[in-house]
């Protein structure tokens, strides 16, 4: 992951992304920005390169972090872990 792992997180519920970003500054890892949809996840990945992308799959406004993570990834390569609470996506 090069010199500075910059980390996206994509979470709507706030409490969850302040979680993840805590986690993610405790590893000595930097976030980028933390995205509530997916027209901000988008907007933040162009301000630098993502090493990492956190995402939730639904997100309160209706859009999709799928959809977010698959125009970042058309313009740069990023791994991706996604968190989801629907039980509907369990294996």
């Amino acid at each position: 992951m090069g010199a500075q792992a910059n980390v996206l997180i994509i979470e709507d519920e706030p409490i969850i992304a302040a979680d993840l970003a805590y986690i993610v500054k405790e590893l000595g890892l930097y976030v980028l920005g933390l995205a509530k949809t997916s027209a901000e996840a988008v907007a933040l990945a162009k301000l630098a390169p993502v090493s990492l992308i956190l995402s939730d799959i639904h997100l309160a406004d209706g859009s999709s972090g799928l959809q977010a993570v698959e125009a970042i990834l058309q313009e740069q390569d990023a791994a991706v872990i996604f968190i989801t609470a629907c039980p509907q996506l369990a294996p």
